[in-house]
């Protein structure tokens, strides 16, 4: 049988690779670690890792995941790593999680992605600072919860464009506290 796609017969895909990290965090200790520490070796641009919970195309109430900050906590520690791209909006995570990722450069996703609705600039602020609460302001970066290929092009640009006015929002209240 094929195994299809790029993925040679006997390879671990990126699928298995998730459920290493999320499902079986003692694995990943043991073996995604070293590997991506080994991948890291050697690479002088800033290297980020994306964790999330698979698409949200056909979800519409994701759960928060036990595991969750285990992996984030693993994560925090994998040398070579810049940063963690994190899923967050979605299962509605508050800023106590963000400490798992130590002293790494927090991309915190922002956008449900699990809808069509549209989020405010507002309610987007108030989970910026919320999170600035946890991470400091030159280590928190506002994202989305992940790819918005699913979503109609004025769906997705409506939630871009709230996730940019929310965060201009906060950096107007932030502008002292910023270096030039």
């Amino acid at each position: 049988m094929s195994s299809g796609g790029l993925n040679p017969p006997n390879s671990r895909s990126t699928s298995a690779a998730k459920l290493i990290f999320h499902f079986f965090p003692e694995k990943a200790e043991k073996i995604g670690v070293a590997a991506i520490e080994e991948l890291a070796d050697g690479i002088s641009v800033p290297l980020v890792l994306h964790t999330n919970y698979g698409s949200s195309f056909g979800s519409t109430n994701k759960q928060r995941h036990d595991g969750y900050r285990e992996v984030l906590e693993i994560m925090s520690r994998i040398v070579g790593i810049d940063g963690i791209s994190m899923e967050y909006e979605e299962p509605r995570y508050t800023g106590d999680l963000l400490k798992a990722c130590g002293d790494k450069h927090v991309i915190v996703g922002l956008l449900n992605l699990g809808t069509y609705d549209v989020e405010t600039p507002e309610n987007i602020a108030a989970r910026i600072r919320d999170a600035l609460n946890f991470v400091p302001l030159e280590r928190l970066h506002p994202s989305t919860d992940g790819g918005m290929w699913h979503f109609p092009k004025d769906i997705a640009f409506a939630k871009l464009k709230a996730l940019v006015e929310g965060t201009a929002i906060v950096r107007s209240e932030q502008r002292p506290l910023l270096k030039p």
